[in-house]
């Protein structure tokens, strides 16, 4: 005879990926009980209803998942498991969608800033400068988690105001030629020299 238990669980990975797989390499599981089932067919069904999510933290991704954990009664009546599971949800980052946001994030900058820009201390930068893409896109993904399901309006709000934030206190370099000409001219004489 056999029960099956329907639990979720919680991993961080570095790449969004493979979330079950760094589960099992952990050294202590920690499963929660969501419901527990005479049959598969009513295990599946629970699970079914279980939305798994990952959530990208900055230097992780935090992903929620689920499982159909097999318990069988033995000779004693008690009920064993052998962590054999039966059915797992969950969800990984979506490469693509990433790589389109980052696009619309570098033509923003592009357009923005047309080649280069400059931040409050004067260090140069271009518009393909993958800290600040980065830097844009992770904190648009943690605006996204206050929503329960952000629709295309939301996205866009959230991206524009997360640019918006990173990029204030930057400037283009037709700004720095003309505000601080000086200072412009240094620069441009030492890239020269370099």
């Amino acid at each position: 005879m056999a029960k099956y238990e329907v639990k979720e669980f919680s991993v961080e990975t570095k790449d969004g990926k493979n979330p079950i797989r760094i589960f099992h390499e952990l050294d202590n599981w920690e499963l929660n009980l969501i419901a527990s089932f005479d049959t598969l067919e009513e295990a599946r069904a629970e699970l079914a209803r279980f939305v798994p999510t990952v959530k990208n933290m900055g230097r992780y991704f935090y992903h929620e998942c689920a499982c159909i954990e097999i318990y069988e009664e033995g000779d004693d009546g008690e009920w064993n498991s052998y962590g054999d599971w039966e059915e797992v949800s969950f969800k990984e980052v979506e490469e693509d969608s990433e790589k389109e946001v980052k696009a619309v994030i570098s033509s923003m900058l592009k357009e923005k800033f047309t080649d280069s820009y400059f931040d409050d201390i004067g260090a140069h930068r271009t518009s393909d400068n993958e800290y600040d893409i980065n830097g844009i896109y992770d904190n648009y993904v943690l605006a996204l988690e206050d929503y329960d399901d952000a629709d295309e309006d939301d996205k866009k709000k959230e991206l524009k105001k997360a640019f918006d934030t990173w990029t204030e206190h930057y400037i283009s370099e037709e700004d720095f030629k003309d505000t601080a000409p000086e200072e412009y001219k240094e620069w441009k004489d030492f890239h020269k020299e370099a």
